[in-house]
């Protein structure tokens, strides 16, 4: 204990307890002030990492919006144009909502209107609603380096770059299923497609949609068959990007791409041919409309490809609406027949004479008689339709799973064929997934 022993030690004492004081103060300033200093450091740290996150999550998002596309349910479709019309005869202007099916809304609507006792809205009858439509489209990446490649260039030794090709002319693949069982083939056929592309180049675009593209009320269909009105809503993304796509390739979820090495479109002539595929077996005299419409291959520059998709759309939807809807085929075949008339009539005219026996339907529908798309026996395309092995005593739930797993079972044959002549081209392209439920 320090004791005072004048008063000038005092005031001496006085004097430096202020310093001491100071030199306190100062330390507590400085330790705030490196407090502060990593409090920010850790502040921009983490923001920092907040916007890295938000980038990365942006890319992705981006990445997504460009090759997918999620829509909403909907009961009714035609093609966009920047009129909103289109132009389906040389002098005829037809407004597309006058095409519009009616959709079964206005059909319940309409009954409730004789009922004042009580409301109700169509969707009630819905067991359950339809799954949003989605899209998703896939084209040939750049090719990837190996790590021996690499390694051989650093060395100067001449690696020939592989061949590149392109086909002719451009080409969508369109591809569809519901979320049912046949989401399972869809996937080995979007494989397929999507092996064609990586060898075929930039000039090919697969386009895949699931879901059901004609939903009146937004319901879910009763049947699953309603699925296939999808080909239609491809179609017309085809002819709605038409600046983009020069033919288009449609597939049900059973065919394969098979031979990797034709130019798809070189099978049809585009001066004269509207649509090429494999004609019906031939169980009675054949008419030249009368094709197989599970695999069809389109010319999008031919002035009647508007036309017959919309009256396509409209027969197949009304059946639809009627319930009495079983395929899209026969439709197809009433379709192409009124404009295959359609055209021996301008033809005619052009001729300035009344005989039509002469003039060839194949300029119009391309029926391939080399077994091109022929089923199975197909030797550009595969498709492995129904088997009737399955007693038709059992349920339909458990007849369709088998047709699908006994179709499914063939195409993998098919394809480990096609991956024996395609190594690269398979190494290169992974098998998607889809939904089922």
């Amino acid at each position: 204990m320090t004791v005072v022993t004048s008063e000038m030690e005092f005031e001496e004492m006085e004097q430096q307890q202020p310093t001491k004081n100071t030199m306190s103060s100062s330390e507590s300033s400085q330790a705030a002030a490196k407090r502060l200093a990593l409090q920010q450091q850790r502040t921009k740290i983490l923001l920092y990492l907040l916007v890295l996150a938000s980038a990365t999550l942006v890319a992705k998002q981006s990445y997504r919006n460009s090759n997918f596309l999620i829509e909403n349910r909907t009961s009714r479709y035609l093609p966009e144009s920047t009129q909103g019309k289109y132009l389906l005869e040389q002098d005829e202007v037809v407004d597309p909502s006058n095409l519009y099916v009616p959709s079964l809304d206005y059909r319940v609507r309409g009954k409730s209107q004789y009922t004042s006792d009580y409301k109700f809205d169509a969707h009630v009858y819905c067991t359950e609603f339809a799954k949003d439509l989605i899209w998703e489209w896939w084209k040939q990446g750049e090719k990837k380096i190996s790590s021996s490649d690499k390694k051989k260039k650093l060395k100067g030794t001449n690696t020939k770059d592989p061949k590149v090709t392109s086909t002719s002319r451009r080409l969508m693949i369109g591809l569809y299923s519901g979320y049912d069982d046949y989401a399972k083939l869809l996937e080995q056929a979007v494989w397929s497609a999507r092996v064609y592309g990586q060898k075929w180049g930039q000039n090919v675009t697969v386009v895949t949609l699931q879901g059901t593209s004609f939903a009146p009320n937004g319901c879910r269909p009763n049947d699953d068959s309603q699925t296939t009105l999808n080909k239609i809503r491809l179609l017309f993304h085809a002819i709605d990007n038409s600046d983009e796509y020069d033919q288009v390739l449609l597939l049900d979820a059973d065919a394969l791409v098979y031979d990797m090495d034709v130019d798809l479109t070189t099978l049809l002539d585009e001066t004269k041919h509207l649509v090429a595929a494999q004609p019906l077996p031939v169980t009675h005299k054949r008419d030249p409309w009368e094709i197989h419409s599970g695999v069809t291959l389109w010319n999008l520059n031919h002035p009647y490809i508007t036309s017959v998709a919309v009256d396509w759309f409209e027969r197949a939807t009304a059946a639809v609406v009627r319930g009495s809807y079983t395929n899209d085929q026969e439709f197809l075949h009433e379709t192409l027949l009124e404009h295959l008339e359609l055209q021996r009539q301008n033809e005619t005219e052009q001729r300035n004479d009344n005989n039509k026996d002469d003039i060839r339907d194949d300029n119009f529908v391309l029926s391939f008689e080399r077994h091109e798309f022929d089923f199975e026996e197909g030797t550009v395309v595969k498709q492995f339709v129904k088997d009737t092995f399955i007693d038709s005593q059992e349920d339909k739930a458990n007849i369709t799973s088998a047709f699908v797993e006994d179709r499914l079972q063939h195409m993998q044959a098919a394809v480990e064929e096609i991956c024996s002549k395609y190594a690269t081209e398979c190494d290169a392209v992974t098998v998607p997934w889809y939904e089922t439920s």
